[in-house]
């Protein structure tokens, strides 16, 4: 299987050359994941964006539709509901491309808050508890954007590679 990705290990988001369809299909035959697609056509500017997360997580209705908000639900393991979550961000070059320069950066900053905290268990004694949960982002379409290329290409030899 992957392995990187049922760990809370870095990089916890990582670019992609492409996906292989048995990587999903994989990872969704363990009972308790999720994988979940993002188009990043849908995602040009903050409120498509929120929209599209809202609604490809099934957040709750008092979703704030900001990355305060976004933190806090996908932290929640309640709204999570999954052991482990990979994000697939396709066309990511088109994410909050209509945005100011920095959107990108913060949304991916605020995902990666959530995988670092989720990569802690939670021990406080009550229904909160629970194990680390693997958080990852991979990030394909990357088509040479200046905004993604610091980030790391994915670890795992199953990810075709090496991007440029």
């Amino acid at each position: 299987m992957i392995s990187w990705l049922e760990t809370t290990a870095e990089p916890r988001i990582a670019r992609v050359s492409s996906l292989q369809p048995d990587i999903r299909e994989a990872w969704l035959a363990t009972a308790g994941r999720r994988w979940i697609d993002l188009d990043g056509r849908q995602m040009r500017d903050w409120n498509r964006a929120y929209e599209h997360l809202a609604r490809e997580f099934d957040f709750p209705s008092y979703f704030g539709r900001n990355l305060d908000a976004l933190c806090d639900c996908l932290s929640d393991r309640h709204v999570l509901r999954a052991d482990a979550v990979v994000i697939c961000l396709a066309h990511s070059s088109e994410v909050l491309a209509d945005s100011n320069s920095d959107a990108l950066a913060k949304l991916l900053d605020t995902l990666a808050m959530v995988a670092n905290e989720l990569s802690t268990p939670v021990k406080e004694g009550d229904s909160s508890d629970g194990p680390a949960i693997p958080f990852h982002v991979l990030l394909a379409g990357v088509d040479n954007d200046a905004r993604l290329q610091g980030y790391p290409t994915a670890p795992d030899s199953r990810f075709p590679g090496p991007l440029s």
